[in-house]
């Protein structure tokens, strides 16, 4: 059976890293006259990966694609100077969301097209979102529930006709710092950041292949499905009450606002969610799955947006990122995911798409 390549981005405070790495690892690879971007039949993303899939996708040229992704994060950072103060306070007195998803919005708008789809996008990409209303079935069965958006037939939530801006903005909106996102043109169903069902989609990714080889009457054969899974970087993060007596005595005050670590029940949650994901994946494919997350030496919280953006800068200067793109340039030659055909699903160069 040929085998499926999966390139697999978590969610985190920035894409930048995540795009840094494979750009670095994209151009060694190249210079040896192969492209490993081109060879990704999947390509899987959430929140901030969500975003890098999508930039991915809209193009023929992924070298294109990488460099554009950085333009947009380098955006995001600068445009965090930019915050509204009476938006901050707001956002801190818990009356508002901390962001303001206008010039995100437009960037994406301007970038993507505002009526470009994921059918017309030349890759195929899954993209996770949490719903808040299940939009069909009666009462019993109107739940909240994991939407995974994509452009992949024969598998669940097939999603050719959704807005490629829509699906960004609903992947990316992590609660109390976004707002709830329905769509640039309304709606009446809200999605939060795709984090909050699997900041690592590697999984995803995975099962939607199963699903469709199933679907087709394929052998399943776990064997022939590589994930190359990449992180936004590993931040220092733990947590160490004062115990008396054998307890920590914690409501919500410590657990989601406390100064130091603000919103620290979400933050583990997202990270306890990823770091099981990894361990299954590694059981299930073993040397197919390569995990690369490099390590940020800062721990900047939401609300600390200068510090963010410092901690961000540094990690791209980090020796870890240079270790990362090596990592990937051994992984790439040893499972051999150069060989076989690209993973362009592009059918003309007039798919709506940008260029």
């Amino acid at each position: 059976m040929t085998t499926q390549r999966i390139l697999s981005m978590d969610g985190g405070i920035s894409g930048h890293i995540t795009t840094e790495v494979l750009r670095r690892a994209s151009h060694r690879i190249g210079q040896e006259g192969g492209h490993f971007l081109d060879h990704a039949d999947i390509l899987a993303g959430t929140s901030a990966g969500g975003l890098n899939a999508l930039f991915l996708a809209a193009h023929d040229d992924l070298d294109v694609a990488i460099d554009d992704a950085q333009d947009f994060w380098q955006h995001i950072l600068e445009s965090t100077r930019a915050t509204n103060p009476g938006r901050l306070i707001a956002g801190l007195l818990g009356a508002k969301a901390l962001d303001q998803r206008e010039p995100m919005i437009r960037f994406l708008v301007d970038y993507f097209g505002e009526d470009t789809r994921l059918g017309d996008l030349k890759r195929k990409v899954i993209v996770p979102a949490f719903q808040l209303h299940h939009e069909n079935g009666g009462e019993r069965d109107r739940q909240w529930r994991p939407r995974l958006f994509h452009n992949i037939p024969g598998i669940t939530d097939y999603s050719p006709d959704e807005r490629v801006v829509d699906v960004a903005l609903r992947t990316s909106n992590i609660p109390v710092v976004s707002p709830i996102f329905a769509g640039i043109k309304g709606g009446d169903i809200g999605y939060l950041d795709g984090g909050l069902v699997a900041n690592n989609p590697s999984m995803c990714a995975i099962s939607a292949v199963l699903e469709q080889r199933r679907s087709l009457g394929q052998p399943l054969d776990i064997g022939s499905i590589n994930v190359l899974s990449v992180g936004c970087g590993r931040k220092p993060l733990s947590v160490k009450p004062e115990i008396v007596d054998g307890i920590a005595d914690w409501g919500y005050g410590q657990w989601m606002l406390s100064p130091r670590e603000p919103m620290l029940l979400v933050r583990l949650a997202i990270r306890g969610g990823g770091a099981i994901i990894e361990y299954q994946c590694a059981q299930l494919l073993g040397q197919n799955f390569k995990r690369i997350d490099p390590y940020i030496e800062a721990n900047p919280n939401p609300f600390d947006l200068v510090g963010t953006r410092k901690a961000i800068l540094d990690a791209l200067d980090h020796v870890d990122v240079a270790t990362a793109a090596d990592e990937i340039c051994a992984w790439i030659h040893e499972t051999q995911w150069l060989q076989g055909p690209s993973g362009n699903t592009a059918q003309s160069a007039d798919a709506g798409a940008h260029p």
